[in-house]
């Protein structure tokens, strides 16, 4: 049995009580595993001879998650224990069988006397268990274990006998009817008080395991029949694949037949062929000359030796084109199998949906109960013919063997077969595969919860330690249509799987990550042949992933998750070097350009067979960026929206920094976060200290270090420094709840690096943003804030270093200034807007996508099945971001890096890879080609999205002959800059707005050189569509400007926005203390995932905050490897004087939820195109403070909208605690700040109400 835990390893614990037979207890068993995924913790209880069927049933992972709970029923003398179970029951016993289950409610009610579960999940067969449950004050809902259609059919015949059922292709013959009336008498016998058992208990919810694929018109009817809140929880479909040494000669034997050559006969566990059924089927089966596998099973007490009964001489005569069994079989495996073209079933609900999720067509010969009107329900899917009895309910081999040689060797096999495997695939299935940061995954996120809302089935694919904090963000309601597929990258000595993840990464490892991503093609391309999606959408890093779909005939197009502005300056300075970037609002220092460039950055661009780019943007945000992104690479841009976290969740660790939080007055603290990649220097770290010190701001500091580099926050921070900030701010060393710290009307800036998801989430919750950029697409996302009018940028020196002055001052401007009142004012326009247009974007992009799919039913449906493939680390960490909704639509495909001994699988992701490994990572990613190539071959989907960071992808694609396009993830503005600073370096960027310092330059040509041939990423590829996570209402003139440049069709998907809602208990002491915040009072500090502050640079953050006595929460974080106390790396002190005014986490911290609090006035971010997203959808004004890559551009961008406040370096890239300062009380506490928040929370409406259309 399944081992037995003491402690709960979840929230929420759920008893769940299927009725006592195996084809009850698997699809409570298939959902209790998708609970467990979400971290409920299960109860299962049934019988002891369930049990131990039930515990073979238990992958060993979620051995510690599902608890077996033994059920005694009463001592009757007919029924001993081993018929405790419907498995092998004689006929006669069933209803003993049911009247000794009700008699065991006192021993049932003592059961949740003991575990005080806190639901219950209960089999319709026994209503009397709702009651039981109410005595004990438990909330029960009833799981349907078959279809819509009989449920409705049932309910119809049982309390409206005189009705007619309004399907009329739902049926039941004259023997059929007789069975049904006696089934309905004993339904009312069993239970007399219960005449209405289908449609009583609880009135909200009832779970259906079925699929809107497979019934959706009787789901509705459901709804509407029975005022009932419908869930279908997907079919319950069992793993294929197993090791069960005795099933080997049977599937060898099954291996040397012809592909769709044999067929399966098996009529379940519970029901029994008579003697004539039995003799009738042998002689069918004999006449047809089919190859088949037969399991003729028996009653208990009632077993016979198989020569006597069937046919005398048949087993000799079939000889070895038939096997028949006397015990179970291998069913999933089976039905798995190339060479079973069709399946004899009783059409029993779970035998009919595995059949139908492995593709294969059925020969429908029901028997008894539900089965018939299943039977009339997949003929009238037409992936089904029925063995029709006689009136007399008499089957006749005749009839047998011509339908059998019509489904295995005619033409009514071929149309079955074609149709069940359309079903199967749902011809909308969507592998998504984005780079291996958290930064990069969570617009990908985003983007599959938006396609699985459109009916999109998404495999999510990265590596397991990726996945395993994924899963945590995707919400119950997309179970079914987000799938979270593991990519292995290869073992390296150097990078062990927890470093399979940019999070923590130490920096030196970064490069071993992307070669062992790259390495994993091979994995990546059997995950393709696997899953066969339609679509593979892949992360710019990873442009291989085009190439490896292509070998296998999948489209794939490429999704960016910066913004149009990074990625338009970014094709500038890949493309153009010599031509100024048109857009002067962003430009970068010439330290920024060089941290900006990468090597291969050209190829990643615009390469690809498919013309069509994703970018996590909004028109609100970057319309002028993702018009001239469209220009740049004459691809489709189409902006999917921004990449924004829905802000609420229950994590009790966030608590108490929420009620902090809440105590603090509005606008008043700043959250002050870097990233889950990119951490701050000691210098930098003590920078932003005294700045957050001096600024007497309140605060959320989230201070992260690097996987293994982990230090003490006392440590970290200047000496004292914590007793000296005291209550006015929160210090972390682990990742806050940025969402929620955002939407807290406390928070009045966010001090974030200016990470794209950072920045979106800032302006979606309304949030100006205190702009630090750091590296790569973060100056430019910076630029781009300040441009929009949300954010003020910490600027650096000449030297890239940041000062606390500037921190500082900063800091009070936009807490307690008239420029945070004017930043917020922007900040909460283009929020408003941005929530306006939420969907219209969304929308716009599926409708590209299903085009290029060119699917007759896609057009129809407007649905995507969605394969999202990255490493295993990724993968584990995406899958809990899928809400249960998108479980069926989104799938994840893990894609194995190749083994590098400085890149170990938990370095295949950015998230907290040390700074130093970003460029193995890059390399180990590219060297997985030909996993992904395998991936590709064996999912073969019609299209590919890829990330613009890996452009060899859509070659590996193009060898499949698979459609693909790219998906920038930042913005348009950043697009066009870099275009403009790569392709026409000569050339002034035409939007003045966009500009990068001479240091922000040298950091972004760093990056250039590191990756010789970035620039290719630009701008090329076949399809000339480019996906841009981005919208109109951000980067109306980028996106314009992105097509006049590249001559592609730039299509904007929207900002990245991340769900707000969560149920992490970990962050409710965070979003309890933001909670006793005063409203826009606190400023998020946050540098993403993948930059980490210097030393100095986390110093002026530090005084900067401090000195701004701005609230704040800062989310100081460190690179895989090189975790360090907070204490040691903050100044000393700092925690201790900034109090409760702030919180420094060096964890990730619930961005989302932050960005969303009313107390969050505004996000100190490093301009990530994410974050810059998030903080826009949020309304939340950023204090820019770029440091990387796209980081500067996406900070004058949001400068220029207006919604952000860049805290600007010196001529070195240094910043200021005075700079940081005085930005801070300017957005939190002044003028400027309620500017700004006026100006994003427009933006952010704008955005909400055109979200939806981004992606159609």
């Amino acid at each position: 049995m399944a081992k037995q835990v003491t402690e709960p390893l979840s929230t929420l614990r759920v008893l769940m009580f299927p009725f006592l037979a195996y084809g009850h207890i698997s699809p409570f068993l298939n959902v209790a595993k998708k609970l467990v995924d979400r971290e409920f913790l299960i109860c299962l209880c049934s019988t002891p001879i369930n049990l131990k069927y039930a515990s073979n049933k238990i992958p060993e992972k979620y051995a510690d998650s599902i608890q077996l709970v033994e059920l005694h029923l009463p001592e009757l003398p007919e029924l001993p224990p081993h018929y405790h179970t419907t498995n092998d029951l004689p006929p006669h016993l069933h209803n003993t069988l049911q009247k000794a289950l009700k008699m065991s409610k006192p021993n049932f009610s003592k059961i949740l006397q003991n575990l005080k579960p806190d639901l219950v999940i209960y089999d319709i067969l026994q209503q009397w268990a709702e009651r039981v449950a109410n005595e004990h004050n438990i909330p029960a809902v009833k799981l349907l274990t078959s279809g819509a259609t009989v449920f409705s059919y049932f309910t119809i015949s049982l309390n409206k006998p005189g009705d007619v059922f309004p399907f009329p292709e739902i049926y039941l013959r004259k023997s059929e009817q007789v069975k049904m009336n006696e089934t309905l008498k004993f339904a009312k016998e069993i239970e007399p008080d219960d005449g209405d058992r289908q449609a009583e208990g609880n009135k909200q919810i009832m779970l259906m395991s079925t699929s809107r694929i497979i019934g959706a018109k009787y789901i509705d009817y459901c709804t509407e029949f029975l005022n009932l809140k419908v869930i279908p929880v997907g079919p319950p479909v069992q793993d294929s694949i197993t090791n069960d040494a005795d099933d080997m000669e049977l599937i060898d034997w099954l291996g040397t037949k012809d592909e769709n050559s044999t067929v399966f006969v098996s009529f379940g566990s519970e029901y029994f062929l008579s003697k004539e059924e039995m003799e009738e089927v042998a002689f069918g089966l004999e006449l047809s000359n089919v190859n088949f596998i037969w399991v003729v099973r028996f009653p208990k007490g009632e077993e016979r030796n198989l020569d006597d009964a069937l046919p005398k001489g048949f087993l000799e005569r079939i000889g070895e084109r038939g096997r028949v069994l006397d015990k179970f079989a291998p069913q999933p495996r089976i039905l798995n199998h190339p060479s079973t073209g069709g399946f004899i079933s009783h059409c029993g609900w779970n035998s009919v949906m595995e059949s139908i999720d492995f593709g294969v067509p059925i020969i429908a010969m029901p028997m008894h109960l539900e089965q018939p009107m299943n039977a009339r329900l997949i003929v009238e899917l037409g992936v089904a013919v029925e063995i029709v009895r006689d009136d007399d309910g008499k089957i006749h081999r005749g009839e047998i063997t011509e339908i059998l040689k019509g489904v295995i060797t005619g033409e009514t096999g071929e149309k079955l077969r074609v149709k069940v495997r359309d079903i199967s695939k749902n011809l909308k299935s969507v592998l998504m595969f984005p780079w291996l940061a958290y930064g990069h995954i969570s617009p990908f996120l985003n983007v599959a919860k938006k396609l699985a809302d459109r009916g999109f089935l998404i495999y999510l694919c990265s590596t397991p330690i990726n996945l395993k904090s994924t899963i945590k963000k995707i919400p119950e309601k997309y179970a079914d249509s987000i799938q979270l597929i593991e990519l292995h990258l290869l073992e390296l000595p150097e990078l062990p799987p927890h470093y399979h993840t940019t999070n923590g990464l130490p920096p030196h490892l970064n490069n071993t990550l992307h070669k062992a991503l790259e390495m994993s093609k091979l994995n990546f391309s059997k995950i393709l042949q696997n899953l066969k999606p339609d679509l593979v959408i892949y992360d710019m890093l990873q442009q291989w992933a085009e190439h490896v779909a292509n070998e296998q005939n999948i489209p794939a197009v490429k999704l960016i998750t910066f913004g149009a502005a990074v990625f338009s300056y970014l094709f500038y300075l890949v493309k153009k070097p010599e031509v100024v970037f048109p857009f002067p609002a962003i430009n970068l220092s010439k330290i920024e350009q060089e941290k900006m460039y990468a090597k291969d950055f050209e190829d990643r661009l615009v390469d690809g067979n498919i013309q069509i780019m994703l970018i996590s943007t909004s028109r609100t945000i970057e319309a002028k960026y993702i018009d001239h992104c469209t220009e740049l690479i004459n691809w489709k841009v189409v902006p999917v929206g921004p990449p924004v976290q829905d802000p609420i969740t229950n994590n009790a660790d966030d608590k108490e920094l929420m009620e902090w939080l809440g105590t603090k007055d509005e606008n008043s603290t700043v959250f002050v976060s870097f990233g889950s990649e990119y951490f701050l220097s000691k210098e930098d770290m003590e920078e932003v200290a005294f700045g957050l010190e001096l600024s007497n701001v309140n605060f959320i500091w989230v201070a992260r270090f690097p996987k293994g580099e982990d230090q003490n926050l006392e440590d970290a921070l200047p000496k004292g420094f914590l007793e000296r900030i005291g209550e006015r701010s929160r210090v972390l060393d682990k990742f806050a709840p940025q969402p929620r710290i955002l939407n807290h009307p406390s928070t009045g800036g966010f001090i974030s690096h200016c990470g794209w998801n950072s920045v979106m989430e800032s302006v979606d919750f309304g949030v100006l943003i205190i702009a630090m950029p750091i590296q790569y697409d973060q100056p430019s996302n910076a630029r781009l804030i300040v441009e929009l009018g949300v954010a003020v940028e910490i600027v650096r020196d000449d030297d890239g270093k940041i000062h606390r002055g500037e921190i500082a001052e900063t800091l009070k401007d936009v807490i307690t200034g008239k420029t945070g009142e004017n930043l917020r004012g922007k900040v909460r326009d283009i929020s408003k807007n941005l929530k306006s247009i939420r969907g219209e974007e969304m929308d716009t992009a599926a409708e590209v996508l299903i085009q290029l799919c060119k699917n007759t039913k896609q057009l129809a449906d407007r649905g995507f099945l969605i394969y999202l493939c990255s490493t295993l680390i990724n993968l584990e960490s995406i899958i809990k971001k899928i809400p249960e909704k998108y479980s069926e639509s989104i799938r994840f495909v893990e894609l194995h890096l190749p083994e590098l001994p400085e890149l170990p699988p938990h370095y295949h992701t950015t998230n907290g890879l040390p700074p130093h490994l970003n460029h193995t990572l890059h390399k180990a990613l590219k060297m997985s080609k030909p996993n992904f190539s395998k991936i590709l071959q064996n999912l073969k989907p019609d299209l590919v999205i890829y990330d613009i960071l890996q452009p060899w992808a859509e070659y590996v694609v193009n060898e499949h002959n698979i459609p693909a396009v790219k998906i920038l993830t930042s913005g348009a503005a950043l697009f066009s800059y870099f275009f403009n600073f790569l392709k026409n370096p000569g050339v002034e960027f035409p939007f003045p707005a966009i500009y990068l310092p001479k240091v922000e330059q040298v950091k972004m040509r760093e990056v250039f050189e590191k990756e010789p041939n970035e620039e290719d990423r630009l701008a090329e590829g076949n399809m000339q569509i480019m996906l841009m996570c981005t919208s109109r209402t951000i980067e109306a003139k980028y996106l314009d400007y992105c097509t006049e440049l590249s001559n592609w069709k730039v299509v904007p998907v929207g900002p990245p926005f991340q769900d707000s809602i969560t149920n992490d208990a970990d962050d409710m002491e965070l979003m309890d203390w933001l909670g006793t915040k005063d409203e826009n009072s606190t400023v998020f500090v946050c540098f993403g995932s993948e930059y980490f502050l210097s030393r100095e640079d986390m110093e002026e953050v530090a005084f900067g905050l401090e000195l701004s006595n701005v609230n704040f929460i800062w989310v100081a974080r460190f690179p895989k490897g090189e975790e360090q106390n907070l204490v040691d790396v903050l100044p000393k002190g700092f925690l201790e004087r900034i109090g409760e005014r702030g919180r420094v986490l060096d964890k990730f911290a619930p961005q989302p939820r932050i960005l969303n609090h009313p107390s969050t006035g505004g996000f100190i971010s490093h301009c990530g195109w994410n974050s810059v997203m998030e903080s826009l959808d949020f309304g939340v004004p950023i204090i820019a403070m770029p440091m990387h890559n796209d980081q500067p551009i996406n900070a004058k961008l949001i400068v220029e909208l207006g919604v952000a406040m860049e805290i600007v370096g010196d001529d070195d890239g240094n910043i200021h605690r005075g700079e940081i300062t005085k930005t801070l009380k300017d957005v939190i506490t002044g003028e400027t700040g309620e500017i700004l928040r006026g100006k994003v929370r427009d933006i952010s409406k704008n955005l909400k109400s055109i979200r939806d259309e981004c992606c159609c």
